[in-house]
This record gives C-alpha cells, sequence and structure tokens, in this order.
C-alpha cells in the first residue's frame, strides 16, 4: 500500500465509524420514541421493557472507539437482544379489534 494511502486510511474508516454510529443513534432515537408512543396509547408494558435496552444500545454505541473487537460481539449480543425482544412483540401484539380499543381513536386523543 502506498505510504499516503495507509496514512489516510485510517482517518477515512475512522469518518464512517463515526457517521454510522451518527446513524445508528438515530435509528435508536426513533425506536425509542416509537416504543415508548405504543406504550403510552396501548398500556402495554411490553413496550417499555425494550427502552432500557435500547439505552445500552446507545451507550455502547457511543463508546465503539474501533480499537476492539469486545466492543463489536458486546454491540452484536445486545443487537440480538433487541431482536428477540421485538419478535416477541411482534408475536404477542393484539390487533386493535382484539384489544378492545381503536388505535386510530387513541392517537386523535
Amino acid at each position: 500500500m502506498h505510504p499516503e494511502l495507509a496514512v489516510r486510511r485510517p482517518g477515512v474508516l475512522n469518518t464512517k465509524m463515526e457517521d454510522h454510529k451518527a446513524a445508528l443513534q438515530g435509528w435508536f432515537d426513533t425506536l425509542d420514541s416509537h416504543l415508548y408512543r405504543l406504550y403510552l396509547i396501548t398500556g402495554r408494558d411490553d413496550f417499555a421493557k425494550a427502552l432500557p435496552l435500547i439505552r445500552r444500545l446507545r451507550e455502547e454505541t457511543a463508546a465503539v472507539d474501533g480499537t476492539s473487537l469486545d466492543q463489536a460481539q458486546g454491540l452484536q449480543e445486545l443487537g440480538e437482544q433487541l431482536r428477540h425482544l421485538m419478535l416477541t412483540l411482534v408475536d404477542e401484539r393484539e390487533t386493535p379489534a382484539q384489544a378492545g380499543y381503536d388505535l386510530q381513536e387513541q392517537i386523535n386523543v
């Protein structure tokens, strides 16, 4: 590899990593707000259970500096926990008719 490229490459990788971290943090914010809103609308604690996990993911993502595989593995494990929890929520969800209320009516309140 050309010496100039070898010097610039870490900077480029760090910039990309920071961009990816920022995008991931934005996604966590969106997911957090949607789940919290579902919790408020439905009153189901299941939606609130994901919030601490999202907070941990947010903290772990902010701490990633690219120097350790343990950081990436920790994020992967937390992501898998979130995926499992979300699949559980999807499997256990009730339709508005089953729950006895109209979600659109609740949103417009």
